[in-house]
């Protein structure tokens, strides 16, 4: 069998596992990259011929180290290269289309995770007034966007989810229904938050929060590529995600309170670990403790 029809079948079994759709179009992005690799080098597209050599000559080669602009990839990015091949392997040896998955003998190499990327108050304040004075017809849904990303620490996807009638101004809160791990919880809103999807929202009884094309709900790639605009427009010189958002409340909330459980629980991690990188990233904190 040749990796693409496995690759197909693969996918079907992430979907049929509830795997995210980001996750899965990650995966199939590198055993891509694999496959065009193989070609490339002219090797076997037989998934039964493929050996753990294989795997590790392909690991060292520039295909899989080097970025699109020649740079070296981070050792998190190729983890999560590894990732891919040993699970898509690994189901090929379950499913019983290998005998031995050839990626079993890949190891996570050991790297500290990044400090959390998050957009800054002054890029925020830059970027909420050059969204408030635009004419774009477009920008008043985008501020009310990145508005509640910063304010209320949702992730991108769950945030696009969104219908009107989740948000509840009488008890000042937000329903997120399509939250990671299918976690449905509720988040609070300010005054300032609720006073904007007031006026964002209007007489709009049901439908999508934040309307893309057709009457659809606007989709996360749509939402990446008005952030890298509006940051643009704004001088913010450095690529932002909406995920810095997230961040940048994370921080805010640490900053303020020195409580990692609380941070965590504003945040919605199910592990304190994921909530640690953001007292790492405090190093006013630590400056004051040495002083």
């Amino acid at each position: 069998m040749r990796i693409e029809t496995a690759l197909g079948k693969f996918l079907l079994q992430l979907q049929a596992d509830g795997r995210s759709v980001l996750t899965a179009d990650q995966r199939r992005r590198h055993v891509l990259a694999f496959a065009a690799w193989l070609a490339a080098e002219h090797r076997t597209q037989d998934l039964g011929r493929i050996t753990h050599e294989v795997v590790a000559e392909f690991m060292v080669s520039p295909a899989a180290r080097s970025r699109r602009d020649g740079g070296i990839k981070r050792a998190t990015s190729t983890n999560q290269l590894r990732t891919s091949l040993r699970c898509f392997f690994g189901y090929c040896e379950e499913a019983g289309l290998v005998r031995r998955s050839p990626a079993k003998l890949l190891k996570l190499a050991r790297c500290s995770s990044r400090p959390p990327t998050a957009i800054t108050d002054a890029e925020c304040r830059r970027l909420f007034t050059t969204l408030s004075k635009s004419d774009d017809p477009r920008a008043a849904r985008d501020h009310a966007l990145f508005h509640l990303l910063r304010a209320t620490g949702a992730r991108i996807g769950a945030a696009l989810a969104l219908a009107v009638a989740d948000v509840d101004f009488r008890r000042r809160e937000i329903a997120l229904l399509f939250n990671k791990n299918d976690s449905p919880t509720t988040v609070p809103i300010n005054d300032a938050l609720r006073r904007h999807l007031r006026a964002y929202i209007g007489k709009r009884r049901e439908g999508p929060l934040f309307l893309g094309r057709d009457g659809q709900p606007m989709s996360g790639r749509n939402a990446r590529a008005r952030l890298r605009i509006w940051a643009e427009k704004a001088g913010i010189d450095r690529s932002l995600s909406p995920h810095a958002f997230r961040h940048a409340l994370g921080m805010d909330v640490y900053r303020r309170t020195g409580d990692l459980l609380l941070t965590q629980a504003a945040l919605g991690h199910r592990a304190i670990a994921s909530t640690t990188s953001y007292a790492r990233a405090d190093t006013a904190r630590v400056r004051a403790a040495l002083a």
